[in-house]
């Protein structure tokens, strides 16, 4: 990125939240380019022109060992964050239940938490599942979507949700932290016109949101961080840590079977040609349709033709037991 990129934001913004840097760097002992990324995903959460202009809502995920600040980490983020809530549970159904019509979900110990899940909740999606009241088994439909900061100790096991996160590592060091209530930042946020960018690539969809305000707010040391990590996570994807084909062709098939809370497609066909796009949209990915036709095929979907265009029967039943 040239200098001329680098933001027309006025200088005092950087100054302005400078004291939240120094709120999660007490808490934890986390480094100020760490916190800085930190301070503008909770700028993400306020700016709702930002936020729901954004194909998936990246996780910002603390990941270290035991005794290395993530749980003091989150609770700062807790006062950074607009409207947050958190888990009180780990379990599948309760962090369904809580994560619906919920802005920012803050999960603790979240080792245990369902993936599948978290990336419905990235991908702005809808999931269902069967409740049985006194008539007999209906479905339910939830409304996920929204924003995740979590804490845990391992890696992601599903390389999907990794590469739809910003990972912070924490390590120890030794030090008097603590949390620290602090207030005032959601009228920072008010004061920041995000900087329209046009990029591409997997790594960088993640972290554009957090790009956008750094080059409005101006000062080359909230970019530096965001560039590094940047790099970082690309060299980690040519490594071989890439989306899982198979993970976002279902996603794609579930999202063109829902029409607002309606499933508009029962078990009905859907053109394979749209699903291919759709799913090389939503992972950055360039998938041929004879490769996703073999990937459903091989999961159980039966794939026929239709007036000379190939049609996958969605099979929702099939389709919610993959997901």
């Amino acid at each position: 990125m040239s200098s001329s990129q680098l933001g027309t934001g006025s200088a005092s913004l950087s100054s302005l939240l400078q004291p939240y840097v120094g709120a999660l760097t007490g808490a934890s002992g986390i480094t100020e380019d760490q916190a800085r990324i930190c301070v503008l995903y909770a700028l993400v959460t306020h700016i709702d022109s930002l936020l729901y202009g954004l194909k998936f809502i990246p996780i910002l995920a603390f990941i270290g060992k035991t005794a290395t600040g993530k749980s003091e980490l989150l609770k700062q983020m807790y006062y950074l964050a607009r409207d947050p809530k958190e888990a009180t549970d780990t379990t599948k159904a309760t962090m369904r239940n809580e994560m619906e019509s919920c802005r920012t979900y803050l999960v603790d110990e979240a080792d245990k938490a369902s993936e599948k899940l978290l990336l419905a909740r990235s991908n702005k999606a809808k999931v269902s599942h069967m409740v049985t009241p006194a008539q007999g088994w209906t479905p339910q439909v939830q409304d996920v979507s929204g924003v995740t900061i979590l804490a845990r100790r391992n890696p992601f096991i599903d390389s999907a949700v990794r590469n739809r996160s910003i990972v912070i590592h924490t390590n120890t060091n030794p030090g008097q932290y603590q949390v620290k209530p602090i207030s005032g930042i959601d009228n920072i946020a008010k004061m920041i016109q995000p900087y329209q960018l046009q990029l591409s690539g997997r790594v960088l969809n993640v972290w554009q949101p957090l790009l956008q305000i750094a080059t409005a707010i101006g000062d080359p040391k909230w970019i530096i961080p965001i560039m590094d990590a940047v790099q970082k996570d690309n060299k980690i994807l040519r490594s071989g840590q890439e989306y899982e084909p198979e993970q976002v062709i279902l996603q794609a098939l579930d999202k063109l079977t829902w029409d607002g809370d309606k499933r508009t497609r029962l078990n009905n066909d859907v053109d394979l040609a749209k699903i291919t796009s759709e799913a090389n949209e939503m992972g950055d990915v360039k998938l041929k349709k004879k490769q996703v036709e073999e990937i459903l095929v091989s999961k159980g979907f039966n794939v026929t033709y239709t007036h000379g265009n190939k049609m996958v029967r969605s099979d929702t039943k099939l389709l919610d037991s993959l997901l």
